[in-house]
């Protein structure tokens, strides 16, 4: 399992606890293994980071999609604020960011990810011997 980050990027308001809260009830995304992280800034009650353990490319694409439609769902619903950039990031620091674009190419932007995160993991598996 590799656990990803998700941060939010580029927005004023870095809540992400509605985005925890809708990952939990996705039926695509409620197995996943999340923790959420509070801000450092003294913010009660604040997620700034979450926390996902990902096992295939199977899970990371859930997680994508599930990621874009709640950007959607919040961009209809709360159309005066900034569109919200969530970030996926990987243990070595590769990132992969969640965005609208045509669905082969979120599609091919996810299992590039993926491949790497399997390399990667091989990679240390390789090392810890």
């Amino acid at each position: 399992m590799v656990r990803l980050r998700i941060d939010q990027d580029g927005t004023a308001r870095n809540d992400l606890s509605d985005l925890h809260a809708w990952l939990l009830e996705d039926s695509q995304t409620r197995e996943l293994d999340l923790a959420a992280q509070g801000a450092d800034d003294g913010s009660l009650g604040l997620v700034d980071t979450l926390l996902a353990g990902v096992e295939s490319a199977a899970t990371l694409g859930a997680l994508y999609f599930a990621v874009l439609s709640y950007i959607d769902n919040r961009r209809m619903s709360h159309p005066e604020e900034p569109r919200p950039e969530v970030v996926i990031t990987a243990p070595d620091g590769t990132t992969l960011a969640v965005r609208n674009a045509p669905k082969d190419a979120q599609e091919r932007m996810i299992q590039q990810f993926a491949e790497h995160l399997s390399d990667s993991d091989s990679g240390d598996e390789r090392e810890d011997r």
